[in-house]
């Protein structure tokens, strides 16, 4: 996966979604947010099994693909950056964050799970 996207847009879905994931979960697949990187943009997917949330955000995706990433951390990472042009790539097991002159890595878990 490998895609670039607006910080705003990701933040504001991000924050959308995340009202669905719960912070206590059992399982830790339920603390994630689902990203899918496919043809339309991206779509961000939150659930705690009895209620879910769904956003789609426009994006310039250069490699399709399906990851979850830890929910709170995520949207943490996100407040902290500049409106502005953003990338997000999947390496191995970590979702690589680029954005002007800043970079960090966030592992990730198997979306299968989700």
């Amino acid at each position: 996966m490998k895609i670039e996207i607006l910080q705003e847009e990701l933040l504001t879905a991000v924050t959308v979604t995340l009202k669905a994931v719960s912070m206590r979960a059992q399982l830790p697949i339920l603390s994630a947010l689902k990203l899918e990187a496919g043809k339309t943009g991206l779509l961000i997917t939150g659930t705690d099994l009895e209620i879910g949330i769904v956003r789609r955000v426009g994006a310039k995706v250069e490699t399709e693909g399906i990851v979850a990433v830890p929910g709170k951390m995520f949207a943490e990472i996100l407040a902290t950056l500049s409106p502005g042009k953003m990338s997000l790539e999947l390496k191995e097991s970590s979702l690589v964050i680029k954005s002007n002159g800043f970079s960090a890595k966030l592992t990730v878990m198997d979306s299968v799970d989700y």
